[in-house]
Parts: structure tokens; sequence; C-alpha cells
């Protein structure tokens, strides 16, 4: 139980609170990312190397990320460029 609270409860409720400060792309960026830092933690501080299923979807993902944080940018920036 207690491990628990500490492992779930208290990053929800961190995460929680800290969404009301952040824009909505920012914000979905942290439970995307936790899978892809899994299995570096595990490998930092267990020793244990990642298969290549598991480096390939961590790439994936990671690409996914970065061509949409880009792609929206690049929209934010040609709607202010046009509004000057």
């Amino acid at each position: 139980l207690a491990l628990g609270v500490f492992q779930l409860g208290i990053p929800y409720l961190l995460f929680c609170i800290a969404i009301k400060h952040v824009s909505a792309l920012d914000a979905i960026l942290i439970p995307v990312i936790e899978p892809i830092l899994n299995p570096v933690w595990v490998m930092l501080f267990y020793a244990e190397v990642p298969g290549p299923q598991t480096i390939a979807g961590g790439l994936l993902v990671l690409v996914a990320v970065t061509v949409r944080s880009l792609l929206s940018e690049r929209r934010q920036a040609q709607k202010t460029s046009t509004a000057a």
C-alpha cells in the first residue's frame, strides 16, 4: 500500500498540479516519454541492456514526439507572422 502511494499517488498528484501551469503539448510529453525512460533507468541502475525492439519502439516514440513538436511550433510561427 505504501509503495503504491509513493509510486503512483504522489506523482499523479504532482502531475495534476503541474498540468495547470503548462500547455497541453508540454503536459502530454511526460506520460509519452515515461515508457521510453523506464528502460533507460533500468539500464543505468541495473546494467540490463534493452533489446532491439525496445530501442526501436523508443526511437519511434521519440521521433513522433519531435516531429509533432516541430510541426506545432512551425504552425504557431506561421500564425504569428500572418497576424503581424
